[in-house]
């Protein structure tokens, strides 16, 4: 049976969609510069961008993924930091099946800014979720010895108030300060917001 040049097409487009969603399992570095998408409110005419190409953003990029289990970053609003740590969130549930993401500050609101508010354009992190093309709104599962894709919706199946869940096991939690709120458990990647403003950050 001949396979229309339509379906090989279809075929193609297929295999270069998931080798796409490979190279960024494998970078977060690529995912970051390639596809993660930030806004900015004083951008009246283009107010959705990408990460702008700068050489210290490429650089904890590359931190976020290879360096050292824990890295201090000295940062101010307009260094796009806080932005990069929301993408290294996303990358990490989505391409790293039941992982658990933690993301403190000093109280839970300021955190649930950067996972997940009211709606998805709102926050950091849900922003960059539902701003990747409808193709890449997937997340790598495990089933059985394979590793697929599956896709997560934008909506109360994986978004609640401070909260990612996903269809691969993987979440992404808002938490206020404290040892107290993951004691006991293990992050598969923590980030501590404003360390230096906590009072219970030690």
């Amino acid at each position: 049976m001949q396979t229309s040049s339509k379906d090989r097409a279809k075929e193609l487009l297929a295999g270069l969609e998931a080798r796409e969603i490979a190279d960024c399992a494998a970078s977060f570095e690529y995912f970051v510069f390639k596809w993660a998408r930030t806004f900015d409110p004083h951008d009246k005419v283009n107010p959705v961008k990408g990460f702008p190409e700068k050489d210290y953003l490429r650089l904890l990029a590359r931190e976020f993924q290879h360096g050292p289990d824990v890295i201090y970053v000295a940062k101010s609003r307009q260094l796009m930091v806080s932005w990069l740590l929301a993408a290294r969130t996303v990358w990490e549930i989505l391409y790293h099946p039941h992982a658990w993401a933690v993301f403190q500050s000093k109280k839970e609101e300021d955190a649930a800014e950067m996972i997940y508010d009211t709606v998805p354009s709102k926050a950091r992190a849900s922003f960059i979720m539902s701003h990747l093309p409808e193709w890449m709104q997937v997340c790598i599962c495990v089933e059985g010895d394979k590793r697929i894709t599956r896709r997560y919706t934008l909506d109360q199946k994986t978004f609640s108030y401070g909260s990612i869940i996903l269809p691969n096991g993987s979440r992404a939690e808002a938490l206020a300060q404290g040892a107290a709120q993951v004691e006991g458990k293990v992050p598969s990647f923590r980030c501590s917001d404003e360390s230096s403003l906590q009072e219970e950050w030690s």
